[in-house]
C-alpha cells in the first residue's frame, strides 16, 4: 500500500497498522506468495513486483491526463 499511495503521489492518505489491528473476516495464511516454479519451466518470468507497480502507476497516470 505504501508504494502505491507514494507512486500516487497522495502518501499522507495512508496511515500504518498491524494486520491484528484491522480484523478482516477471512484468515490469511502466514506465506501465500504466488509460486513461479510452472511459469519458469515453460521459459517465462515476472518482472519484479515493484517494477510493473511502477509501470502500471505511469500508465494509469497517462490516461488520467488524455
Amino acid at each position: 500500500a505504501q508504494r502505491i499511495f507514494s507512486g500516487a503521489g497522495c502518501a499522507h492518505l495512508l496511515s500504518a497498522c498491524k494486520s491484528d489491528e484491522r480484523p478482516t473476516p477471512a484468515r490469511r495464511p502466514m506465506h501465500s506468495r504466488l509460486s513461479t516454479v510452472r511459469l519458469r519451466a515453460l521459459g517465462g518470468v515476472l518482472p519484479h513486483w515493484t517494477d510493473a507497480l511502477d509501470r502500471y502507476i505511469a500508465r494509469l497516470s497517462a490516461t488520467d491526463v488524455e
